[in-house]
């Protein structure tokens, strides 16, 4: 990755200017990227097979999105560790079993991080979510999902190919037929 300038940063990201380069075809202008650590995601499902969802408000969309459980790596900090974090203070689930699905692009006109994504299977509640997550907990049927995604209710996009993907690699393991 050619290296840039940072020109703002938050604790969340940075935005660096990257110096054009003649094979990108885009002109003398520099590029904006934005970058930060990489995230995880994870579909999370009960021991009987339940998708547990998060419902949150999201400023940049000015609404509340309904989202698989998500968050972004610390400096340094393992993906499997990570995921496991973020089920249990967005959550308070504990997987029985997570299973990487791989590592995405989320955006790829100008973001540079990967989300990574995991199955969290036979997860079980064993806290409640932190008091710092404004986050309110939903449970669904895959059926009952892809209806949501369908129906325009507020699923991120990202999620129904995670969940696509976990369909196709896991299969019967789901749970979900």
């Amino acid at each position: 990755m050619i290296k840039g300038k940072t020109v703002f940063h938050t604790d969340w990201f940075r935005i660096e200017e990257v110096p054009p380069q003649p094979s990108w075809g885009m002109g003398e202008k520099p590029f904006y990227r934005i970058d930060s650590n990489d995230g995880v995601v994870a579909l999370l499902l009960t021991e009987d097979s339940k998708i547990v969802l998060v419902r949150q408000f999201r400023p940049a969309r000015s609404n509340r999105t309904i989202e698989f459980p998500a968050g972004f790596m610390e400096d340094g900090e393992d993906p499997e560790h990570a995921i496991r974090r973020e089920l249990r203070e967005e959550t308070g689930y504990e997987p029985g079993e997570l299973i990487r699905l791989g590592s995405h692009g989320i955006s790829v006109d100008r973001h540079s991080y990967s989300i990574i994504s995991f199955a969290a299977l036979n997860s079980k509640k064993v806290a409640e979510p932190s008091d710092s997550q404004f986050i309110e907990l939903l449970e669904c049927s895959a059926e009952g999902f892809m209806s949501m995604a369908e129906s325009g209710e507020p699923i991120l996009l990202s999620d129904v190919g995670i969940f696509a993907i976990a369909r196709r690699k896991l299969g019967a393991r789901l749970g979900l037929d």
